[in-house]
C-alpha cells in the first residue's frame, strides 16, 4: 500500500497522522528519500537569489549518510505506529530513489533489533547491483516471503537435509555392515 496512514502517538499525549511511503503487511515498511548528485548552489553577490536545494542530501557526503540513518529511524517509527494486530514487519527498507536500497531485518518480529541485512557490509544495494540474480532474488523474497531469508530457518533447513542424507547413508550401510561399524564410522 502506498502512503499507508498510521496514527503517531507523541510523548505529550497528542496524536498526528503519519504516512508510510510503501507498506506490505507482514513484509516491510519502506521509507523513500531523494538524494542529490550535486551540492546546492549558494547565493553570491553577483547572483543574490538562493538556489533551491536538490534532494535530501548530497550523495557520498556525511549529510547523506545522516539522512539515510534518519530515514531508517523514521521507517522504524512507522513500524511502531502500525496497529498491534498487524504485528511488526520483518524488514525495514530505506530507498534513495534511483540510487540505493538499504535493508534492515528483525526476524524476531519484536521491533527491538532491526539490523543491517544480510550484514553491515552488504545491506546497501546500489542500482547497478540489481543486475545480480542473487540481489534480485533477495528483494523478491523481501517482497513475497521475507521469513524465507531468516538465517535460523535457513540453518534449520540445511541441518534437516544433512540429517536426512546421513540417515539414508546409515540405512544403506547397515545392509552391508554391522550396526556397530556404521555407528563408529558416523561418529568419526
Amino acid at each position: 500500500m502506498f502512503e499507508r496512514s498510521v496514527t503517531r502517538r507523541h510523548r505529550d499525549g497528542s496524536t498526528s497522522i503519519g504516512r508510510i511511503d510503501l507498506y506490505r503487511h507482514k513484509c516491510f515498511v519502506l521509507e523513500a528519500k531523494q538524494g542529490s548528485e550535486q551540492p546546492a548552489q549558494q547565493a553570491s553577490l553577483l547572483d543574490p537569489a538562493p538556489r533551491l536545494r536538490r534532494g535530501t542530501a548530497v550523495r557520498g557526503t556525511g549529510g547523506w549518510d545522516e539522512a539515510m540513518v534518519r530515514a531508517r529511524f523514521q521507517a522504524e517509527a512507522y513500524a511502531k505506529d502500525l496497529p498491534v494486530a498487524e504485528g511488526w514487519p520483518p524488514f525495514l527498507i530505506v530507498v534513495d530513489v534511483g540510487h540505493t536500497i538499504e535493508l534492515y531485518a528483525d526476524f524476531s518480529q519484536t521491533g527491538k533489533a532491526y539490523v543491517p541485512f544480510p550484514d553491515a557490509g552488504t545491506h546497501r544495494i546500489y542500482l547497478a547491483d540489481l543486475s545480480t540474480a542473487l540481489i534480485r532474488e533477495r528483494l523478491r523474497k523481501v517482497w513475497l516471503d521475507p521469513l524465507e531469508l531468516d538465517p535460523a530457518r535457513v540453518t534449520a533447513r540445511v541441518t534437516r537435509r544433512v540429517a536426512e542424507q546421513l540417515a539414508e547413508l546409515a540405512k544403506a550401510m547397515e545392509g552391508n555392515h554391522e550396526p556397530e561399524q556404521v555407528a563408529s564410522f558416523l561418529m568419526r
